[in-house]
């Protein structure tokens, strides 16, 4: 893994050292939350992950842009 491509997109690793990256991390991350089931419901549906994958992506190559038009 490099640190390019660390800088490209969120990494997590979980206690297994199971190593997810973009959408699949935000999903994991989720799961986490106390209200799990109402946080990840919209991976779950079809096209819930294409979809995820889609907005992470966007997000992640426009995130500059957002967080100045955020703050």
């Amino acid at each position: 893994m490099s640190l390019e491509h660390c800088r490209e997109e969120l990494h997590l690793i979980n206690e297994q050292g199971q190593v997810f990256t973009g959408a699949a991390a935000v999903h994991e991350m989720l799961a986490r939350l106390p209200r799990a089931p109402l946080t990840t419901f919209p991976f779950h549906v079809p096209g819930g992950m294409w979809t995820a994958n889609r907005i992470y992506r966007w997000v992640a190559r426009n995130r500059g842009w957002l967080s100045r038009w955020l703050s």
